[in-house]
């Protein structure tokens, strides 16, 4: 019996012969790959030379099949490593040649056999699957708004329906993105850079004798001026994050430290001021808003560059809807207040102030004023 695989040797120089003349290198380029494509072969550039002063230089572009070329070994043999390889010395060459008069650019087949079976599905080359510099900006933008890599996969394919990208690719180039905004700096210089540039309030301490970072915590400075986290229009939003070392009582003291002793003064009026609490005395609002920060994180992974950023969004979305709240409570004039009794706090004080107000003057008709 025998066992021996018989080569395969594939003819194409009928397919990639052209007589026609193509005005810019780019545009060979793309009628090769173009055809390459249609019969199942990923086209690659091997060498790209231009002309110089040197004599019997000539501006071409070598090109051909993937899986052209022998594996190369590690360099290091004491050094396992499991490792596979496309290349399979395929002979298929083409050069694509300016044109000595004019910069037009023709196609000349160098070699035309091709010595594996032509690819049924392209989906899965990672060549075919590159991302476009257009592509790259909406992952960008997309991946800057929490935006899952599998959504960002799904909208790029959208707008190019012949796209080949994996999400293993999407996967990579949003690493390729976070990278580049970090650029030679450590996770944590960043991560001060960040809270600088967006003006936050922070506070760290370190291991003794080390640099080594034990905790961190920050706030958002518009969340300060709105110190007690529960707005007058009954919207939660969150003021200071820590990132501790571990759960212990000397790490919780601390952050409570840096919260409560700067702004003690404002506690102590809270604290002794007479005015009526709204009706916020034991909610679940605590809960809420740790579950609307594990939503923001959707995961344990990532650095803490990835967390802050997502956080700095989620705490963003929560001002702007406190202010649109604010606004809304007070250009918004319900019909049933319309009379004397509130006419000098309409449009001074927010709509569920106004409710609670109007819950304790009803209360009062049957109560009394004692």
């Amino acid at each position: 019996m025998n066992d021996r695989v018989e080569p395969v040797m594939i003819d194409l120089t009928d397919v990639f012969t052209t007589g026609m003349m193509f005005d810019t290198r780019d545009d060979l380029l793309k009628w090769a790959r173009n055809v390459g494509r249609e019969n199942g072969i990923v086209v690659v550039i091997f060498r790209s030379e231009t002309a110089t002063a040197r004599p019997r230089t000539k501006t071409k572009l070598i090109i051909g099949c993937e899986k052209s070329g022998k594996y190369r070994p590690w360099k290091n043999p004491n050094l396992k490593r499991s490792t596979w390889t496309r290349k399979c010395e395929c002979p298929l060459r083409f050069r694509g040649t300016r044109s000595s008069v004019g910069e037009r650019w023709y196609l000349h087949v160098m070699c035309g056999l091709h010595n594996h079976e032509l690819a049924k599905k392209l989906i899965g080359h990672s060549f075919l699957g590159r991302l476009s510099q257009d592509e790259k900006n909406v992952l960008g933008d997309m991946t800057k708004n929490l935006v899952k890599s599998k959504n960002i996969l799904m909208t790029l394919r959208d707008h190019n329906v012949e796209s080949l990208t994996t999400i293993k690719q999407v996967h990579n180039a949003r690493l390729a993105y976070r990278s580049s905004l970090i650029g030679n700096r450590t996770k944590m210089q960043h991560l001060l850079i960040l809270m600088e540039r967006d003006k936050y309030v922070y506070r760290y301490r370190k291991v003794d004798g080390s640099d080594e970072l034990r905790d961190i915590f920050w706030v958002y400075p518009d969340a300060i001026t709105l110190i007690i986290g529960v707005t007058s229009t009954e919207m939660t939003f969150c003021v200071r994050f820590a990132y501790l070392q571990s759960e212990r009582a000397d790490n919780f003291t601390w952050a409570l430290q840096m919260w409560l002793i700067p702004h003690k003064e404002r506690f102590v009026e809270a604290w002794t001021n007479s005015v009526m609490h709204f009706g916020n005395t034991t909610t679940q609002r605590v809960e809420s808003a740790h579950w609307s920060l594990k939503r923001i994180l959707q995961d344990n992974i990532g650095d803490i560059c990835n967390v802050w950023e997502n956080i700095n969004n989620m705490i963003v979305l929560q001002h702007n809807n406190v202010i649109t709240s604010f606004e809304n409570g007070i250009i918004q004039k319900v019909h049933r207040y319309i009379n004397r009794l509130y006419a000098n706090i309409r449009g001074v004080v927010s709509k569920n102030a106004i409710d609670h107000i109007a819950a304790e003057y009803d209360r009062m008709k049957y109560v009394g004023i004692d």
